[in-house]
């Protein structure tokens, strides 16, 4: 049975998880939004193993990229209609299912332009094997031919992370609005009226635009005209320096 722990009591529960619970083993797909009626908006996540928010109220982003398995190469042909695609792996070691929900996409050879999700995948360890077979929740519509190349992503709510100080290393998601356990499963609010905490610099203002990546992990900020950095709502009430604003968020979810 999943373990699972609560932070308090929740009506209505309409998932076998409840907003302010958090859980061991997964009871829902990654990326499953929960839309309440005073306009919030929570999604289904999954800790990282180390990184992720110390907290309520921290903006929490996807985990940074997999560059080692960008463009890898096919090993062996996949016809139209197989479940499967065979691929040689680049230099990193690969955790059972790390990509498990996520995606394949084909990058390069004739009918290049596919995105597939993953349904499972084997460990690998790079030491001993670069070949990994990639499970498929769907089945191949073209030919991917061997030699053509393929890259592996994990699901944006896969192993997330606070989002870092200053600069992106991957989407923004939504707040934790508990303190989850790493690896753990839990909710990530994406909209609505939301705690956020504030930048050690910055002074908001009510009605303006906010954006996330300020000095301090996991903090928003004012809005920076220029900046390439994304915008996560509008402030509701002024939060001092270092504590907690209430922020409008509109995240995609």
């Amino acid at each position: 049975m999943a373990s699972s722990v609560s932070y308090g009591r929740q009506r209505p529960k309409i998932f076998p998880q409840g907003l302010y619970e958090e859980s061991s083993t997964q009871r829902l797909p990654l990326g499953t939004t929960w839309d309440v009626t005073d306009g919030r908006g929570f999604i289904y996540c999954k800790n990282a193993s180390t990184g992720g928010p110390t907290g309520p109220g921290y903006l929490i982003q996807s985990a940074a990229p997999d560059s080692y398995q960008y463009n890898i190469e096919v090993a062996s042909a996949a016809a139209v209609g197989d479940n499967h695609v065979h691929v040689t792996v680049g230099n990193e070691n690969i955790t059972a299912n790390k990509y498990s929900e996520g995606y394949l996409t084909h990058d390069y050879g004739t009918y290049k332009g596919e995105i597939y999700k993953i349904n499972y995948h084997a460990a690998v360890s790079y030491a001993t094997s670069t070949a990994l077979t990639v499970y498929l929740s769907d089945y191949v519509r073209r030919v991917i031919a061997a030699a053509d190349d393929v890259t592996l992503i994990r699901h944006k709510c896969m192993d997330v992370i606070n989002c870092p100080a200053n600069s992106p290393t991957g989407v923004v998601i939504g707040v934790s609005p508990i303190a989850p356990t790493a690896s753990y499963y839990f909710w990530a609010q994406y909209k609505g009226p939301c705690a956020v905490l504030v930048d050690n610099s910055t002074t908001l203002s009510v009605g303006v635009p906010v954006q996330a990546y300020g000095d301090v992990a996991g903090a928003c900020q004012v809005m920076t005209d220029g900046d390439e950095i994304p915008l996560i709502g509008n402030c509701l009430y002024i939060g001092a320096q270092n504590e907690m604003a209430i922020i409008d968020l509109h995240l995609p979810g």
